[in-house]
């Protein structure tokens, strides 16, 4: 509602102020029938997926008008919005953000917004049971395929249950390695902050004419994936980064090395990556009646958009290191 008592000496229009409460419960169960599951022929049967969980919200959103009808402002606001979340898989996250928006006339208005944002995991990132499947990869620490050279890191091999006398010698000879994939419970929710800064002009001698241009720069933290098996083995043997390494314990033969069933790394639903993004958006409409074209109003009115986004930078680490 609006908060009349409470409006900017400079604004002519009150601030208003949402408040609520939500409840969700999100429920997901995938059956496949026997020609995908028990009874294919082969590799990578389909396993049912099935689970659920709820989350109670808060929210509150609000729009403060600070100066309006001014020389150089026809209208400067304020946006706020912030909601704190409980899910019974991750427990509290909060979400928020704030805006401004700027009139100096009536037909160019400039815009910029702040936002933090959170993806909670899925029913699938969570609960989708363990299956077999095989990706291709070089493993490092044989020579098996030619990747084996003086670069890896040969300590890390052992460590992570090569025998001493096999590293560098062929015992991984198969351009595909077996792997467990699978959901995992611990997943937490990924974390997004964005910034917005762009300006929107509908000049008055175009009738129609609707002309809008955003920067933004996104940054993805704690993005859920599946771990690729051939960027955990180069982070692992080749640039010794340790979080990557433990993926591989207790996923070799002890007497060989090699990743084979029952060995097998497990490549579940992780938080593993940082993905960012920059660039800007540009969108033209413009809109006329058919009367404009000597047609009958019966045929309503026509429309041109055009959308493009120009790309600055986009990118994404699968690892703090």
């Amino acid at each position: 509602g609006e908060l009349e008592n409470m409006a900017s000496p400079m604004a002519d229009i009150a601030p208003a102020l949402v408040l609520g409460v939500e409840y969700r419960e999100n429920s997901a169960s995938i059956r496949p029938d026997s020609v995908l599951g028990p009874d294919v022929r082969g590799f990578n049967q389909s396993l049912p997926i099935e689970g659920s969980f709820d989350v109670y919200e808060f929210f509150t959103e609000v729009d403060v008008p600070l100066i309006t009808n001014k020389p150089g402002i026809e209208s400067l606001n304020f946006t706020g919005a912030f909601r704190m979340s409980d899910y019974s898989t991750i427990g509290n996250a909060q979400t928020y953000a704030a805006g401004l928006g700027w009139e100096p006339v009536e037909d160019l208005r400039f815009r910029t917004q702040y936002n933090r944002a959170v993806r909670a995991p899925n029913v699938s990132d969570l609960f989708a049971p363990a299956t077999n499947g095989f990706p291709g990869a070089q493993d490092p620490c044989s020579s098996g395929l030619g990747s084996f050279d003086s670069g890896v890191i040969s300590a890390n091999c052992v460590a992570t249950g090569v025998p001493a006398a096999a590293v560098g010698t062929p015992f991984q000879s198969n351009a595909q390695i077996e792997a467990l994939f699978g959901g995992n419970s611990n997943v937490s929710e990924e974390v997004a902050d964005t910034f917005t800064v762009g300006a929107v002009w509908q000049p008055n001698f175009i009738n129609g004419l609707t002309l809008q241009v955003d920067y933004y720069q996104i940054e993805i933290e704690d993005a859920i994936a599946t771990p690729s098996l051939q960027n955990l083995l180069d982070e692992c043997y080749r640039q010794d980064i340790q979080p990557s390494c433990d993926f591989f314990n207790g996923a070799r033969n002890p007497s060989t090395g090699e990743m084979a069933n029952p060995f097998m790394p497990e490549l579940f639903s992780s938080n593993l990556a940082v993905f960012e993004a920059e660039g800007v958006d540009v969108r033209v409409d413009y809109m006329w009646d058919a009367e404009q074209m000597g047609l009958s109003s019966d045929l309503g009115s026509f429309g041109v958009n055009y959308y493009s986004t120009f790309t600055i930078g986009n990118g994404y680490q699968t690892s703090e290191v």
